[in-house]
């Protein structure tokens, strides 16, 4: 594991990041500087591969642009409640 200080989520938000290797990919969650609030996650090439992908390019991006509390599985929140 290794901490990131600059990544970036899937809308744009900048984060600090932990991180894992796997082979010669790298997964980043990424967390709020301030808040540490989850923003989402990507996974990076670490290396240039056979398949013509250079180091640094985004294979999988995603970011957490709402939230929700419920009481129970499967109920909807309120419109106007998530956040």
């Amino acid at each position: 594991m290794k901490v990131v200080d600059d990544a970036v989520d899937a809308s744009g938000r900048h984060g600090v990041a932990v991180s894992q290797d796997h082979g010669n990919q790298r997964t980043e969650w990424i967390f709020d500087k301030g808040k540490l609030t989850y923003l989402g996650e990507r996974t990076v090439l670490i290396d240039d591969d056979s398949a013509g992908g250079k180091a640094g390019r985004i294979l999988v991006s995603t970011a957490v642009t709402e939230r929700a509390v419920v009481d129970k599985a499967g109920q909807k929140p309120s419109p106007g409640t998530a956040t």
